[in-house]
């Protein structure tokens, strides 16, 4: 075998890692059949389970690669100065550790002999799951900006959580219909393992409407930093309220001031009076 191990790296959950190959060579001047054992697994799950993969249901049955791995061709018949790759593939769908070793064993294509071993490999890969979340849970509470002034200006802020291992990259997208009155302050940007990220959306309304929080406001997108790939954290859009108003006043009198006849050299005065009747 021209490799001693076989190290797929670190991965995101649910992404396939790029082929690796292992040659194996026929060096002797004879046909020799050959085969992939697997003589040892351990997996630890993120939970800290950790598993050798022996068969529980027949503890005597010969070990198997952990269903993640593909390894093909697993055995084979080699002419003399032979060459064959092996493919060996792996993906999970769970945050895992995988250390295993497979052992290569040959004999000679008449079977005069019994399989000797030629060689091993040892074979690795992590997995990992991008865990996030929004403070407050947008499930539960919108973001909710009341009642403003048009032509005012004000702030509401909520977290991004990184609950992850690794660092995550998000980036926060906005419904058009809201696009001209909001703006986030950092709409992307990375978050390292165990921090938080807070946000600040400032409405600045320029008119008249009334926006109530039940629609889809902001919705955040996250992606793994190794990969590129987008991740599906089943976070829910943000809700967006709001309700933007001209402040209210009354003139007293309604109907403007009445002098009536004024001789030339006098005068006269009238009073009005302004009173703030809205809620600003």
């Amino acid at each position: 075998m021209d490799a001693e191990a076989v190290d797929f790296g670190r991965l995101m959950q649910n992404i396939s890692a790029e082929d690796q190959r292992v040659k194996i060579k026929n060096d002797s001047s004879l046909p020799v059949k050959w085969q992939l054992v697997c003589d040892q697994v351990k997996v630890v799950d993120a939970d800290g389970t950790v598993s050798d993969g022996t068969n529980l249901d027949n503890p005597e049955a010969p070990l198997q690669m952990p269903a993640e791995f593909i390894v093909d061709p697993m055995m084979g018949t080699l002419a003399p100065l032979e060459e064959r790759d092996v493919r060996m593939g792996f993906r999970a769908t769970r945050p895992a550790t995988f250390e295993c070793s497979l052992k290569l064993n040959v004999r000679d294509d008449q079977g005069f002999k019994g399989w000797q071993e030629a060689g091993k490999v040892g074979v690795k890969a992590e997995t990992f799951a991008v865990e996030c979340e929004i403070q407050p849970n947008p499930q539960e509470t919108p973001l909710d900006f009341g009642t403003v002034l048009v032509n005012t200006s004000c702030t509401k802020t909520f977290d991004i959580v990184n609950t992850g291992k690794f660092t995550i990259r998000y980036e926060l997208g906005m419904r058009k219909a809201l696009r001209d009155f909001l703006t986030v302050d950092c709409p992307k940007d990375e978050i390292e393992k165990g921090a938080k990220k807070t946000i600040t959306v400032t409405c600045a309304p320029r008119g008249v409407f009334d926006i109530p929080p039940e629609r889809d406001g902001i919705m955040l997108n996250v992606f793994d930093t190794f990969s590129g790939e987008s991740v599906q954290t089943g976070i829910p859009p943000i809700r967006v309220g709001l309700t933007a108003v001209y402040n209210s006043f009354q003139v007293t009198p309604p109907r403007g001031l009445n002098f009536g006849p004024v001789e030339k050299g006098e005068k006269q005065t009238r009073t009005f009076t302004v009173r703030n009747v809205g809620i600003f």
